[in-house]
């Protein structure tokens, strides 16, 4: 075959849906993540131009820029649409399918890839081909894609074997580490459990503003998880910028916060009538509600994303080939980019595997 794409997530089933004479090897169910994503509404994209979706981005953003200039959000909603896909903006640029359904991406981009089921386990570049060698047998292809995700959801196929691929053909592997993932607080907050608020969260130089939930042993929700990857270290939580704690009302009643999240934050001191504190209660009370510091740590497990992968140093843009080894690529999360929530890394994903189509192609 002219082409075998490594993967058959996003970015893999986006550029096997382009190519003509590829396939897509894939060990599980295609798009799996994919149709996960969103809460299975999946947010494929951000509308805005390249240069306001930039900050949004971490790693190299100069490579980041050109791979996105090459297929933009408005031509990922274009194609989606040519496949039949009816999309939809939500308030604050976020595209959806219309239908709501994570699923309905899922099959127009899969209807149009040819899939072999297998995991590969080696790569070599011989004779001008590529042999790889899977669990299921041997392939041979002028053009090889690896597009295997990172290591975050293992049991979608992330499980981070596409490094090992990466490094046997000579690519160097920054350390893969989780990002957008739910926190683990060294104090928990579980009397507060499912509660929302809106906050303000700082982690060294970085800063995030939005909502957040309560869980069992941390936070979770936008805020949280786009901090998650400046963790492990000190966060500090602002729930509220300033305090008015006057009159006969009771601390939790006066203070603009869901009173659970206000219990579990000031124990007994939230019964308490705002007349009767001394300084030293108001003290504590503006540090709990206003500089609320606690040490962070990201949960693997739950990280929607991993940051690292393959060194962009070594990958030319916006081709997404490897500047190492004549015809081999990389594209989508294997590559050391990652994004905020938001649509963001499908954004990524997407314009990388449309680059790679181009440069397979000469288009």
């Amino acid at each position: 075959m002219k082409t075998l794409i490594i993967g058959g997530g996003a970015s893999g089933l986006y550029l096997g849906s382009l190519l003509s004479d590829a396939a897509v090897l894939e060990r599980g169910i295609p798009g799996r993540k994919l149709s996960m994503t969103g809460g299975g509404r999946c947010n494929y994209t951000h509308s805005g131009s390249v240069e306001e979706l930039l900050p949004h981005f971490h790693g190299n953003r100069q490579f980041v820029k050109k791979v996105l200039y090459n297929h933009r959000p408005e031509d990922i909603t274009a194609y989606l649409e040519s496949l039949g896909v009816r999309t939809k903006e939500e308030e604050g640029g976020k595209r959806y399918a219309a239908s709501d359904d994570a699923e309905e991406i899922v099959k127009a981009l899969s209807s149009r890839c040819r899939i072999i089921p297998g995991k590969a386990l080696s790569v070599e570049s011989r004779d001008g081909l590529f042999l790889v060698r899977t669990d299921e047998g041997s392939l041979e292809a002028g053009s090889i894609v690896i597009a295997s995700g990172g290591a975050s959801f293992p049991s979608t196929g992330s499980d981070g074997s596409g490094y090992s691929l990466a490094s046997s053909l000579g690519h160097r592997i920054i350390t893969p580490r989780p990002a957008l993932s739910q926190l683990r607080l060294s104090e928990s907050l579980r009397e507060a459990e499912g509660v929302s608020a809106n906050v303000r969260l700082k982690a060294g130089k970085r800063t995030t503003e939005g909502s957040v939930i309560v869980t069992k042993t941390g936070l979770s929700g936008p805020a949280a998880l786009d901090i998650s990857r400046e963790m492990p270290g000190e966060l500090m939580v602002t729930f509220l910028e300033d305090l008015s704690l006057e009159g006969p009302k009771l601390v939790k009643n006066s203070v603009p916060l869901p009173p659970r999240l206000t219990e579990a934050l000031l124990g007994e001191l939230s019964y308490k009538k705002c007349g009767n504190l001394s300084k030293k209660e108001r003290g504590y009370i503006e540090e709990r509600l206003c500089r609320f510091r606690v040490h962070a740590e990201p949960v693997a497990k739950s990280a929607m994303v991993t940051a690292g992968g393959v060194n962009t140093k070594e990958i030319n843009a916006p081709s997404m080939e490897s500047k190492l080894v004549k015809n081999l690529y990389f594209i989508g999360e294997i590559v050391d980019v990652d994004a905020d929530s938001g649509g963001y890394n499908l954004t990524w994903a997407f314009s990388s595997a449309y680059s790679a189509f181009k440069a397979i192609t000469g288009r």
